[in-house]
């Protein structure tokens, strides 16, 4: 993927619609600018629709959210808005982003590379197994406390109740309920059910006993109201009560009485039997006390009956009790209550021997059930417990297997990304004692990477306790290349990142960003700058291998002005120079920039000492440097021909009004047109030596291969090709 174009309206700096078109023909674009021109608001409409960050921190000031555009067209005409965001294949670096990058902790290190070692997938595994490890171990611990209780109590209860002095109660134990009950069980539930049979039939017979004494009793009292009631009277009371029903019955009672022929008066008769009945009250109660007498009687009977029953049925089958012989109750069937009594009367000193036994036998076999039952406990709490231990040391085993698995893997990863680190950053900082970079897992860390490096011999330093900022600011740019490599990014943006380097590094990083473009590492590299050293050697050396784009003075009706019309310095000149109306100041300082560039690249083309070290030369300086060479400097043209150019730099030294940086007129001094204009031909005539219309370059830079500085195709060199 490349860009094509970059379209905004109301976004940032563009308050107004504008359009960014690159060449299509090259991949390195260079938007260059001074602050507050809008640089920035092209890498954040990039940001805006990769990372689809809120609206309201983009809107141009006094534009509504409805008036945003963001607009962006690949080399195939394909557009990307918010509405269909651009693929992931831009890698966007900031200038506070690389100047911190370095200096962070091994933590946040290791998240700025985890897009690309991504291990996701096995992290989330090693954290499940983590987790269930983790599970394993509480279970196992629960498991071991109940252990420990059990033993406790098992220990406890075998000393108490089998042995004392046992050394080792689990084991005796654990043998102990191994023996077999079942006789002793039997013999408990015989010498219970020969107790049970003894005393319910006790109470049975004591029953029986209590029940014919209350007949007794009845039946005696009946006897006793036998004896004060007359026969007679009785008879006569029941004659009496039976008629009163009659007559009270039968509404047609007869008028005669059917036995002595005697008329009847229905109320008469009975008022008079009612009187009868009254004069023998005491015989009636007397009577009905016998009743109730006579019915208590018949239920004593009864139970005695149904009592008599019950012993006959316990006794009709003989207890089995093989296990007690000799202090069985042996009962003979069908036995008389009298012979039965006897029997029980027989036996009955075996009781209190019978009930401690079967207490005896029911305490042991009480022991035996809880011990039991706890040791088949501690032997399934025993089972689980070596079942989890086993499981928890196999977890254990895998995890730190998974742990060394990850490291290892993301350690590859990181060496691998260190291979390119270390190239890129030694392409920017050759022979500077200070690379051997290396990036390890941290230690006992799942999400940790130190950044160590070597310094002029010194081993795995960190590099943010010894590297200048320079150092540092390359140091992250390689970092930032090296993990767009390896996601395989199309396009990368590196916006206002080179503040801090000086012409050297410049021209080493410039290298290394071209190399990666020709080597088809990246599709595209879009470079924003205000470090006009950089644009002074675009202007010098023409835009070759840029699309360079320079951004106009911002404002708010104009917004972002970007400009494609590129000329190059010697190009500003020439314009200068043809312009019928003589501009002193304009004039003067396209030759004064012109100037400084020639001599700027010849102090560096052969690397002759400054003055002393500062942020700009003026070009005073830079002649200083330049006398201990310009003697021996000449141009070869293919025909043999030479041109000496210490002519040339002395016709350009002759201004002492030019002294200051960029040639700008000391407004003290009285400096004619003319004078103006023989400067700038001067200048003119130097750089034309040096420049190779034919191939479009200058010939400062040197060819390895044919051992000369010459152009592209050789038509001029440059001698001497080096300082002796």
């Amino acid at each position: 993927m490349k860009i094509n174009t970059i379209t905004l309206n109301h976004f940032r700096g563009a308050t107004q619609a504008v359009t960014f078109n690159f060449k299509p023909e090259k991949s390195f674009v260079l938007i260059y600018g001074e602050n507050g021109t809008g640089k920035s608001s092209v890498v954040d409409a990039l940001e805006y629709l990769w990372k689809k960050k809120k609206e309201t921190a983009f809107l141009s000031v006094g534009a509504t959210g409805n008036k945003l555009e963001v607009k962006i067209t690949d080399q195939t005409g394909t557009e990307y808005t918010v509405e269909s965001p651009i693929p992931n294949k831009i890698a966007i670096l900031r200038r506070s982003f690389m100047s911190e990058l370095c200096l962070r902790q091994p933590a946040d290190l290791y998240e700025f590379f985890q897009e690309f070692l991504d291990v996701s997938n096995l992290q989330k595994s090693e954290n499940n197994l983590s987790l269930a490890v983790k599970n394993l171990r509480e279970q196992a611990n629960d498991l071991l406390n109940i252990k420990n209780t059990l033993t406790i109590a098992i220990e406890g209860l075998y000393k108490e109740h089998i042995s004392a002095e046992s050394a080792h109660p689990i084991i005796e134990a654990k043998e102990y309920v191994k023996q077999r009950m079942e006789d002793k069980i039997q013999m408990r539930d015989e010498l219970n059910a020969t107790r049970e049979l003894y005393h319910s039939l006790q109470n049975l017979l004591t029953q029986r006993k209590e029940h014919i004494l209350l007949a007794q009793n009845k039946n005696n009292e009946i006897q006793t109201i036998i004896q004060k009631l007359d026969i007679h009277i009785i008879s006569l009371l029941n004659l009496l009560e039976e008629a009163s029903k009659i007559i009270q019955n039968d509404q047609s009672t007869p008028e005669t009485c059917p036995v002595c022929e005697q008329p009847i008066v229905r109320n008469n008769l009975l008022t008079s039997i009612k009187k009868r009945l009254s004069e023998i009250t005491e015989a009636k109660t007397l009577n009905e006390q016998k009743k109730h007498l006579q019915q208590a009687l018949q239920k004593e009977n009864t139970c005695v009956t149904v009592l008599t029953k019950q012993i006959s049925e316990k006794i009709a089958v003989p207890l089995s009790t093989p296990h007690i012989t000799n202090y069985a109750l042996n009962l003979t069937p069908n036995s008389t209550i009298e012979d039965l009594e006897k029997q029980l009367e027989t036996w009955q000193p075996n009781l209190s021997i019978v009930e401690k036994m079967f207490n005896d036998l029911l305490a042991q076999l009480s022991i035996y059930s809880q011990l039991k039952t706890k040791v088949e406990q501690l032997n399934k709490a025993e089972t689980e417990f070596n079942d989890l231990n086993i499981r928890y040391h196999k977890g254990v085993a895998i995890l730190e297997h998974l742990k060394t698995t990850r490291k290892t893997h993301v350690q590859n990863l990181l060496e691998q990304l260190n291979q390119d680190i270390c190239t890129f950053y030694d392409q920017m900082h050759s022979g500077e004692g200070i690379a051997n970079l290396k990036l390890e897992v941290k230690e006992n860390r799942s999400k940790s990477v130190d950044l160590l490096a070597e310094f002029h011999g010194k081993q795995d330093i960190q590099p943010k306790n010894y590297y200048s900022e320079a150092h540092l600011d390359s140091l992250g740019l390689a970092m930032f290349l090296a993990v767009a490599k390896a996601q395989h990014k199309d396009i990368v943006v590196l916006d206002d990142i080179l503040t801090s380097l000086d012409l050297k590094h410049l021209n080493g990083i410039l290298q290394l960003l071209k190399q990666l473009l020709q080597n088809g590492t990246f599709k595209q590299i879009i470079l924003t700058t205000h470090y006009e050293r950089l644009w002074s050697d675009c202007k010098f050396r023409g835009n070759g291998y840029y699309d360079v784009i320079k951004l106009g003075h911002w404002e708010f009706n104009t917004g972002i002005i970007p400009s494609n019309n590129f000329l190059t310095l010697l190009d500003d000149l020439k314009v200068a120079i043809n312009n019928p109306q003589i501009d002193k100041a304009s004039l003067a300082r396209a030759a004064g920039l012109q100037l400084d560039v020639v001599l700027n690249f010849i102090c560096e083309a052969y690397n002759l000492p400054l003055p002393y070290a500062k942020s700009r030369y003026t070009l005073g300086d830079y002649f200083a440097a330049v006398n201990k060479l310009k003697k021996r400097l000449k141009v070869l043209l293919p025909n043999d021909t030479e041109i000496p150019l210490e002519k040339l730099f002395d016709n350009c030294d002759r201004y002492d009004w030019v002294r200051n940086e960029y040639a700008h007129i000391n407004l003290n001094a009285e400096v004619s047109e003319d004078e103006v204009r023989q400067f700038a031909l001067d200048v003119n005539a130097l750089s034309n030596v040096l420049f190779c219309e034919k191939c479009g370059c200058y010939i400062l830079k040197y060819d390895k291969q044919v051992g000369s500085r010459s152009c592209t195709k050789h038509c001029k060199k440059l001698e001497p090709v080096e300082l002796s």
